[in-house]
């Protein structure tokens, strides 16, 4: 198998599994982060890509929140007194 394809196999396999098993990913990453092969940079890089991907997801999100967070005026909670009987 070419260099190439390894790469490309591997990327998937670091995307994917960054997309799904988050944790079992981080783990291959950090097991591979001082190997120079095509497997280890491809897999490293598809994790890569798909957190980045994910990160304007979440900006957006933020935004929305503290835009929608401005309009509306943050309830307070206020004391009630009871009604005295005259």
């Amino acid at each position: 198998m070419s260099q190439n394809a390894t790469f490309i196999k591997a990327f998937n396999a670091g995307y994917l599994l960054e997309k799904y098993v988050p944790k079992l990913s981080k783990l291959i990453s950090n097991s591979l982060k001082d190997n120079a092969t095509a497997f280890a940079q491809g897999f490293s890089a598809g994790s890569k890509q798909y957190l980045e991907e994910q990160t304007p997801k979440k900006s957006r999100l933020l935004e929305k929140l503290k835009a929608d967070a401005s309009k509306s005026p943050i309830p307070t909670k206020e004391k009630k007194t009871p009604d005295k009987e005259i």
